[in-house]
């Protein structure tokens, strides 16, 4: 049960303190265990997995050793742990957790795990006796095989590589510069007035599709996304391409929310909701443990004093040495250096990776016309837009280094020159963790 003290503590829950009233309004999910936290509490992380899928997931594995003439060598599997929401919400989807099956029941487990996978994989060998290792959960499969049969991670995949995607997608809602097709009855502030009271109530579906599709497109690891129509929408959209939602909750506007692949979920030690933020825990084989965390923080100007509040209990909260914040920080200039000096330095990815121009802005509304422009009045001034760094990548730690640096949905759609998916440019970043 979540409380305002909770941490990223990996204690158990007591069980008999449920009562059978408190879990009516949620059906049992027996692979996904959830966590609420609407007020911006923290939460202890949800980890575990149910024990009868753990008896199938053995049986499913001997039955694969058999095969291969090997004997079954498996750890114990933990004790299930549940956690129930602090509270009923009319909106179940918004400020959820979750962590697949498989999840470790802590970060040391997690490291021990990833150990022997990157032990096996190099014993093994990529093509090792006609096999090759996987390096998820280490199960040798036919050279053939394009996934492991086991946890499905494509042949592929290197854990020493994370591609992130991070982009604001302006809750799907159609440019104002959209052709009339893409946009729904109501005029452009109508709809924006509506999705600050009904999040996901105006969303467009070729918008939708588009963006879905720009960012597969990347192939990533890793997707955090600011002002989601919602936790329902992000998992309808990307469920069907092998991601999974692992957290969500509500910021100042929309739904902040972060999705995996779903062959990572085997690697989760922990999730935490902090703020108008989500962060999770992974340990990579082979690899040291490192969070991931998708973040939207104050807007305007007038909130740098709010927006370094959240990002420094951000920061503070999180447990590993190497760590990634990803988001739409609308941070301006003046900002950069408070948020690179705190946990004793952060890297910001752009400059890492040689301050392109070309990836420079994440905001310019004086070529992208999301936002419909209004005839000015006597003796003002016609707005010709600006140019802002609002989302930014941030690193921390010996570990994580920055390997590639683009943007996306930073080019117009068909043949009208201002419209674009979304008022903010996403970012796309090649990660190495070693």
């Amino acid at each position: 049960r979540c409380n305002a003290d909770s941490t990223y503590s990996t204690s158990s829950v007591n069980s008999s303190h449920i009562s059978p009233s408190q879990n009516t309004h949620r059906q049992r999910v027996p692979t996904r265990l959830f966590t609420d936290d609407l007020q911006g509490q923290k939460c202890s992380p949800v980890l575990g997995q149910d024990a009868r899928m753990s008896e199938r997931r053995e049986m499913f594995l001997e039955k694969l050793y058999e095969r291969q003439g090997k004997k079954l060598k498996l750890s114990k599997s933990p004790e299930p742990r549940r956690l129930v929401d602090p509270a009923a919400s009319s909106d179940a989807s918004v400020g959820d957790a979750a962590v697949g099956e498989g999840g470790s029941s802590d970060a040391s487990g997690g490291s021990a795990d990833a150990s022997v996978g990157a032990a096996a994989a190099v014993e093994g060998g990529s093509s090792g006796g006609g096999h090759w290792a996987c390096q998820t959960c280490t199960l040798k499969n036919a050279l053939s095989a394009a996934a492991c049969t086991m946890c499905e991670t494509p042949k592929s995949f290197s854990s020493s590589r994370l591609n992130v995607v991070t982009w604001n997608i302006a809750e799907c809602i159609a440019s104002a510069a959209a052709p009339p097709s893409w946009t729904p009855v109501m005029g452009f502030e109508e709809q924006l007035l509506a999705a600050f009271r009904e999040p996901g109530r105006n969303v467009s579906t070729q918008a939708s599709e588009a963006i879905k599709a720009a960012i597969l497109s990347h192939d990533p690891d890793v997707i955090c996304l600011q002002e989601s129509p919602g936790k329902a929408w992000a998992s309808t959209a990307f469920d069907g391409a092998g991601y999974r939602v692992i957290g969500a909750t509500r910021s100042h506007i929309g739904t902040v929310v972060l999705l995996l692949k779903a062959h990572l979920l085997r690697l989760v030690d922990a999730v935490n909701v902090t703020g108008p933020s989500v962060a999770v825990q992974l340990t990579l084989p082979g690899a040291p443990a490192i969070t991931i965390a998708s973040s939207h923080l104050a807007p305007s100007k007038y909130n740098a004093p709010a927006r370094f509040g959240e990002l420094t209990t951000l920061v503070n909260q999180i447990p590993t040495a190497n760590f990634v914040l990803c988001g739409d920080m609308n941070m301006r200039g003046a900002e950069d250096k408070p948020a690179e000096g705190l946990g004793g330095g952060l890297t910001d990815a752009w400059k890492a990776s040689g301050s392109s121009k070309e990836t420079q802005f994440t905001w310019n509304s004086c070529v992208n016309i999301y936002h419909p422009r209004k005839k000015p009045k006597k003796d003002e001034k016609e707005f010709k837009g600006f140019t802002a760094r609002f989302d930014r990548i941030y690193t921390h730690g010996p570990a994580v280094h920055v390997e590639n640096f683009a943007l996306v949905g930073s080019q117009p759609i068909g043949d009208r020159e201002s419209h674009y998916l979304s008022d903010h440019f996403g970012i796309v970043c090649e990660l190495r963790v070693e």
